[in-house]
């Protein structure tokens, strides 16, 4: 940039106070306060021919440090020539450089900086970047710390496999599903058809195993020897088929009333008028009534006896009694039946 002399308003005249040679350095004045503190440039002379002189200092009335011919020709003046600080080619060529200089700088514009500078305009540096202080308001510039910060986070959450967003394996409301380290999660007890169902939900619709069948009697259920005793259940949803083989090898002569297998796994559906049948696979040694000709399993509602029927020959079903059962009793068979 150019170095820009003040002016003075008015641009007020004083004369040379006694002649000057083409050299001298030194400017005597009548009055040099009309002209600006130094550094500065005056003309001396008003023609086409006027000197303008650079001083850097005033003593009293005089002019010191002088050069002289700064623009113009350098040459002996008398005394009473006037002496100014008028607008000169300097001060506008000096402004019409620096205003060129500035709209063409693209380095220390107005203090512009790259560095962490407050209250300053920010200059890239060489590699094209700028640093800023941390920001705190929502609206400040991210730097490469923070935005760094947020992609680690992001990673970290993308590749997070447990604890996302609150995941849990445990049946915990108003959570996303995390499988545990088998690979499971647990739910509610599903009410809806669009629920996601439990084992526990699953499994009540199908089970496998065994019962342990026995002969009783209503009154008194009798403690018999038997040679085989075995019985399988299967249940589906609420439907339960059983099956059960029975040998006695000595009766207990105490049994009293109707004779059912007692002992299945799961109490026949509790409602008024229900009733629930099977088939005998094979009987032995239990005697008929003469009118009598065939078998019966009947399961009554809210039990797990099975009674022991004859029917047949026009006759109503009879219930067996303790008196048709022997010391080896052979019975199986298979029954039906709904549970709650």
């Amino acid at each position: 940039m150019q170095p820009m002399y003040p002016g003075m308003v008015n641009s007020p005249q004083t004369e040379l106070a006694s002649a000057i040679t083409d050299t001298d350095t030194t400017i005597p004045l009548l009055d040099a306060s009309v002209l600006p503190d130094p550094p500065n440039i005056c003309t001396i002379g008003t023609g086409e021919d006027a000197e303008t002189v650079l001083y850097t200092g005033i003593s009293g009335n005089d002019l010191t440090g002088v050069t002289r011919g700064f623009q113009g020709a350098a040459k002996a003046w008398s005394a009473g020539v006037k002496v100014a600080r008028n607008f000169t080619a300097y001060d506008y060529d000096a402004l019409r450089q620096n205003v060129a200089d500035h709209a063409s700088a693209t380095t220390g514009v107005h203090g512009a900086t790259s560095t962490v500078t407050a209250n300053s305009i920010v200059q890239r540096d060489s590699a094209g970047r700028a640093k800023f202080a941390a920001p705190s308001a929502s609206d400040d510039a991210a730097r490469k710390q923070e935005v760094d910060a947020v992609q680690t986070n992001l990673n970290n959450h993308i590749a997070a496999t447990t604890g996302v967003h609150g995941a849990t394996s445990a049946a915990t409301p108003n959570t996303i599903v995390q499988r545990d380290v088998n690979a499971q999660a647990k739910f509610g007890i599903p009410t809806d058809n669009a629920h996601a169902a439990t084992k526990e939900y699953v499994d009540g619709f199908f089970e496998e195993g065994t019962w342990t069948p026995t002969l009783a009697g209503a009154t008194t259920p009798g403690d018999h020897t038997y040679s085989e005793q075995r019985g399988y259940y299967t249940r589906i949803g609420n439907v339960v088929v059983a099956t059960f083989r029975i040998q006695l090898s000595a009766k207990d002569t105490n049994m009293a009333g109707n004779v059912s297998i007692s002992g299945l796994p799961f109490v026949a559906r509790n409602a008024s008028g229900y009733r629930a049948g099977g088939a005998i696979a094979a009987v032995s040694n239990i005697t008929l009534s003469p009118a009598h000709t065939q078998y019966v399993l009947q399961l009554l509602p809210n039990s797990t006896q099975i009674l022991i029927q004859t029917a047949g020959g026009g006759q109503p079903q009879a219930n067996i009694s303790p008196a048709n059962i022997t010391d080896s009793t052979v019975i199986a068979g298979t029954i039906v039946y709904h549970t709650d």
